[in-house]
């Protein structure tokens, strides 16, 4: 079957599917609603102090959440993709702040997470560390992210002087 053959065959079964659209109706419903989805992820960033604060935080009890479930070192390697994601996230998140304090100088003041948030994180982490291995494991998570976040900082700090 060529490619002719292949556009008639799907063609016929959106008809078949939906009679009251056409084809270039269904696809132009499709592209509509694409479109939609998509400016509502991309116009979806933190506009405002709360709103980094919120994913801060949302991210942090991910983290929690995630060491939590490691009761030995081979969980702890299990989940490494995912830490490392995580602690990804948070510094992009840090970066994307610092932008906009940079843009907005007045609005965002340094905020920190809600304290027994900030507690629970850090009991799990020194509990993690206790394990074979748990610190040098979690630092090599973080590694890649604070690279970025220190490489960013660090081009900040140079356009600044």
């Amino acid at each position: 079957m060529n490619l002719k053959n292949e556009v008639k065959v799907s063609v016929s079964s959106v008809k078949a599917e939906f009679p009251q659209y056409s084809a270039t109706q269904y696809n132009n419903r499709y592209i509509f609603i694409f479109s939609l989805i998509l400016g509502l992820l991309c116009g979806c960033g933190p506009s405002s102090t709360d709103d980094f604060k919120q994913q801060g935080e949302a991210i942090s009890r991910l983290i929690t959440r995630d060491l939590k479930k490691v009761k030995s070192r081979e969980e702890l390697v299990k989940i490494v993709p995912l830490l490392k994601k995580r602690f990804s996230d948070l510094v992009d998140l840090m970066i994307e702040a610092r932008k906009f304090q940079q843009k907005y100088p007045d609005a965002l003041a340094a905020e920190e997470l809600e304290p027994e948030m900030d507690d629970a994180l850090l009991t799990e982490l020194k509990r993690v560390y206790r394990l074979e291995g748990g610190r040098e494991i979690i630092e090599d998570c973080q590694r890649e992210a604070l690279i970025r976040l220190d490489s960013f900082e660090h081009k900040r700090s140079r356009i600044r002087k």
